[in-house]
Formats: C-alpha cells, structure tokens, sequence
C-alpha cells in the first residue's frame, strides 16, 4: 500500500467496556420485571447455590455454581453475539440473581471478560492465506 498504517478491525475494550455498561444499566429493571412471575426457592444445599424456581406451567432448577439451567437458555454469551440486547437469556437466572442479589458480570463466561480480551489481543496475529496453501 502507500505507506498509510493498516486499520485493524478488532473490537476495542471500550466496546467491551461500553456492552458491560449497557449490562449494568439495563439488568435489574429487566430482571425484576420479568422475574413477577417466577418464584426461586434456595435448595437444601449448604453453598447456597441451587434453587428451585417455580412458575406457571413448569419448574426448573438453577446451579449458580455450574451457571446452569434446567431449561438449557442460560447463556450470557449473547453478549458478543448480540451486544445491543445486554442480556441475560434465561429468565430463571434472573428470577435467582435477583433473590440473592449477584449480577450477571459475576456470572459471565471467562472468553468474555476484559481481562481475557487483553490478553487475546496483546500480540500481533500475522495473517496467514487460506487453507488451500498449507502443507
């Protein structure tokens, strides 16, 4: 090129910054309300980590250790797939974070932390031509 500096595009931890923001912001409003109608119940567990969460039609239980839901939906990495939305997906999480008072940056993937971005992006990544040319 004309000697003009390459523009990466990588996300920058501002980005990263700004979507827990969001999070932040818009969580607890959300999770209250969407939470009316789910009822959780701490199990007879001695870490006070798994509950029974009881609603309309079905139940389901929440391990806040393992961040697991019965229902399978309990996945906070819709942040990087849709940092717009800053959510949590699984109401039943919602409905047990709101009980014992966490937020969902506590319960966050570890691939999607700042600390992990900083350390993904710490080096220089080289392109390297398709797959077509390797040996």
């Amino acid at each position: 090129m004309n000697g003009e500096p390459v523009q990466m595009n990588r996300p920058t931890e501002s980005t990263f910054q700004q979507i827990f923001r969001d999070t932040k912001r818009n969580w607890e409003p959300r999770c209250k309300k969407e939470s009316r109608n789910w009822h959780a119940i701490r199990a007879k567990d001695t870490g006070y980590e798994k509950f029974e969460v009881h609603g309309r039609l079905t139940n389901h239980v929440i391990d806040l250790e393992k961040r697991r839901c019965t229902c399978r939906f309990w996945i906070l990495t819709s942040y990087i797939s849709q940092p717009s939305s800053s959510r949590i997906s699984c109401v039943h999480a919602c409905t047990t974070l709101v009980r014992v008072n966490k937020y969902p940056e506590d319960f966050c993937h570890k691939l999607i932390t700042i600390k992990s971005y900083k350390e993904t992006y710490k080096y220089h990544n080289n392109p390297i031509p398709g797959q077509l040319f390797w040996e």
